[in-house]
């Protein structure tokens, strides 16, 4: 599976998008996690690549599958996979050229290219579906009418298509995508495990900070990896209960929901052995057993000066400290 990525990262991208282009794409983001995770659900592995070439593409053990991601609220027809940009192609002719450029450098992969439209929207009748019985999800273009294939062809760029190696798929809605991608993952894991004891909105904001970053750094984000970040996220039967301990928070502190919001994040990450937060963890309970520390006040007010825990009051802010200092309390004096 390497060797069929770095072969996609070689081929030449058409376009080049700036920095600023995932900023509202949130949907596009969604749609790239919910379809990992069905790969997870499936008990596949998979690769994620991020705009490179299409808006993503999931690399698997049985085929290549390009996504492009639209979100606007608009009826699959003709005329909408014909809508370009300024000198850009169409939205089929760019599906298409992409499918032709993996497949050459791919001649013996198995190459799908799919449009990703939001669920609410429909697949009108002016595509003239072949069958009557098709899934109302998902179609092939080859299901297509071959009046309205010709239309098409006639004003697309290209002189032929391949069209049963092309799709559209309907997954999930523009308007809360977010929570029903979360949603999605929670039924998964359910089925996986029996029950679902994931911080989801953390898993998924992490998630989504990974696309980020293996965009810019030109890296995948594999089953395997979201896999354990399932487990990092996970609640442990043991773990501390904020209401349990706030009462070691001063008045004010006891106000202050981001304590409340850290402290429910970390918790779970200062128990995975040779992470930064179990490392800081660690060295926190020492420093706590080693002196004799009567409020969680003291407790921030001693180590405020030490030069061990210099790069941590650079690095973090005062309610994260707050947070990993409760959970410190919490856990070696009760």
């Amino acid at each position: 599976m390497l060797d069929l990525i770095q072969s996609i990262f070689e081929i030449e991208d058409s376009e080049k998008g700036g920095d600023h282009a995932l900023n509202g794409f949130e949907f596009q983001q969604s749609t790239a996690i919910y379809l990992m995770f069905k790969k997870i659900e499936l008990n596949k592995k998979a690769e994620l690549i991020y705009e490179k070439l299409e808006d993503f593409i999931i690399v698997d053990t049985d085929e290549v599958s390009l996504y492009q991601a639209k979100s606007l609220s608009k009826n699959l027809t003709p005329g909408f996979l014909l809508t370009k940009k300024k000198d850009k192609p169409s939205i089929i002719d760019k599906m298409y050229n992409n499918y032709l450029k993996v497949r050459k450098k791919l001649e013996k992969e198995k190459i799908t290219t799919t449009l990703i439209i939001c669920s609410n929207c429909q697949f009108g009748p002016s595509l003239k579906l072949k069958s009557k019985e098709y899934d109302v999800k998902k179609i092939n273009f080859d299901e297509f009418d071959n009046s309205v294939k010709e239309g098409i062809l006639k004003k697309s760029n290209n002189d032929s298509f391949e069209w049963d190696k092309m799709e559209a798929l309907k997954i999930i809605p523009k308007p809360h995508h977010e929570e029903v991608t979360r949603s999605s993952i929670v039924d998964i894991i359910t089925k996986l495990e029996g029950e679902c004891k994931v911080n989801c909105k953390a898993l998924y904001d992490t998630l989504c900070s990974e696309i980020v970053r293996i965009r810019k750094y030109k890296e995948t984000l594999s089953t395997e990896k979201i896999k354990n970040k399932i487990v990092k996220y996970s609640h442990k039967e043991d773990n501390l209960e904020y209401e349990n301990v706030i009462f070691y928070l001063n008045d004010m502190d006891q106000k202050n929901i981001w304590i409340k919001k850290h402290f429910n994040i970390l918790r779970n990450l200062v128990e995975i052995k040779g992470s930064e937060e179990n490392d800081l963890y660690l060295k926190l309970v020492k420093f706590f057993k080693g002196n004799k520390i009567k409020t969680l006040d003291c407790f921030f007010d001693q180590i405020r000066y030490e030069e061990e825990f210099e790069d941590m009051f650079s690095l973090k802010d005062e309610d994260e400290i707050k947070a990993l200092l409760l959970i410190v309390i919490g856990k070696e004096a009760i």
